[in-house]
């Protein structure tokens, strides 16, 4: 009997020890704070969300219990003040104090490592907001000093430089803690991160990278990862367009003779898919390619296709009645230098035939295709 009864207060130990490891209490003593209701919001990286709210006793204390599976932020709040951010671990017992005039300025908390690391940053923020505001006050009385004006920016951006290389410092010395979250977070004034998504992304990327290490069940962490993706993408999708249309504007432009004499420009055909093609009749490959290219073109050219020819021969007359025996019926010029010609450099070609398949939006979408495989990409591009 005396072995059962042991087994079952040893069952209730379990169980309470489980129920606290599942909740977060805080208790606090705010002076001056009698009879004022104190508020609790749940923070996430963009929503606000009241958990709830009580009126203070006589004495100023309070008290809140909540449960908690999982590491998060939470805010305290009294009227006419900023909230103050806690970062709550289950099972921890938190005790908060502070003085209702200076409730957001300076405050205690003991009993969690993570609200005492978000308080180093926070208060270290809140000076510094406090010091850009006095600063852009001073400035309204020095709008005609251009000089004065000068020297206040200067200040004013050593300043935020200073907040931001320690919150650098903090993010590389503590990459296990999720106050790194709240630190990346921080904003200097109303839409002015301290941390630029696009500029900063590698610190986005620190952070993402450590919390999917250490926290990847966390809520929090899938947020904050899926934002850091999210906005890494639209820097690869940017850099991607970037490079299109630099592409797109630097695309080497060949302007070179027909048989007639008349200069015909590869840029003339922009907005059409073209086939640039090297060739020269003294290769037995490149006059079987012109071959099939003829067949090619015979097939596509009722939608649009273009070919542009350009004959490396040095010898003008060969070039001319290659041509007319093969009854060529697209665009074929010649560069009088031949192999050593300068769309030959500058077109990188290092035997002949070869060729670029050029985009309607003049850029390049292939390269040396032959057969059925220019083909098929024919019909992807034009159907």
């Amino acid at each position: 009997m005396r072995f059962r009864n042991l087994l079952v207060i040893a069952v209730i130990v379990v169980l309470a020890s489980c129920q606290g490891n599942n909740s977060v209490k805080i208790t606090g003593k705010i002076s001056g704070g009698e009879d004022v209701s104190m508020t609790l919001i749940k923070r996430d990286v963009s929503t606000s969300v009241v958990v709830d709210s009580i009126k203070m006793n006589a004495s100023g204390d309070f008290q809140f219990k909540l449960p908690l599976i999982e590491p998060g932020f939470y805010m305290l709040q009294i009227a006419g003040k900023s909230p103050v951010t806690l970062l709550l671990t289950p099972g921890e017992k938190i005790v908060f104090t502070a003085d209702a005039n200076s409730f957001d300025r300076a405050y205690n908390v003991e009993g969690s490592v993570g609200s005492a690391q978000v308080k180093d940053i926070y208060l270290r923020l809140v000076r510094l907001k406090d010091q850009i505001d006095s600063l852009s006050n001073k400035s309204k009385e020095l709008l005609g000093n251009q000089q004065a004006l000068l020297g206040i920016y200067s200040t004013i951006d050593s300043l935020i430089s200073g907040h931001k290389e320690y919150s650098i410092s903090f993010l590389r010395n503590n990459v296990n803690s999720i106050a790194t979250v709240f630190v990346l977070y921080q904003q200097v004034a109303d839409d002015a991160p301290l941390f630029d998504p696009i500029d900063d992304i590698v610190y986005y990327r620190m952070v993402a990278s450590s919390l999917r290490a250490f926290h990847p069940e966390m809520m929090l962490s899938k947020t904050v990862v899926a934002n850091y993706q999210d906005v890494d993408q639209r820097i690869r999708t940017a850099k991607v367009n970037q490079i299109i249309a630099n592409a797109e504007a630097t695309l080497p432009d060949i302007a070179l003779p027909n048989v007639k004499g008349d200069t015909i420009k590869l840029s003339s055909f922009k907005g059409k898919v073209v086939v640039l093609d090297f060739w020269s009749s003294a290769s037995s490959n490149a006059l079987l390619d012109n071959r099939e290219m003829v067949e090619i073109y015979n097939e596509f050219k009722g939608k649009g296709l273009v070919v542009y020819q350009v004959s490396v021969d040095e010898d003008g007359r060969a070039w001319s009645n290659a041509i007319k025996n093969a009854g060529i019926p697209f665009y074929s010029v010649r560069d009088q230098n031949g192999p050593n010609s300068l769309a030959v450099r500058i077109y990188n070609v290092q035997k002949v035939p070869s060729n670029y398949i050029i985009g309607k939006n003049y850029d390049i979408v292939g390269k040396d295709l032959y057969g059925n495989n220019l083909r098929k990409k024919l019909k992807a591009i034009l159907g």
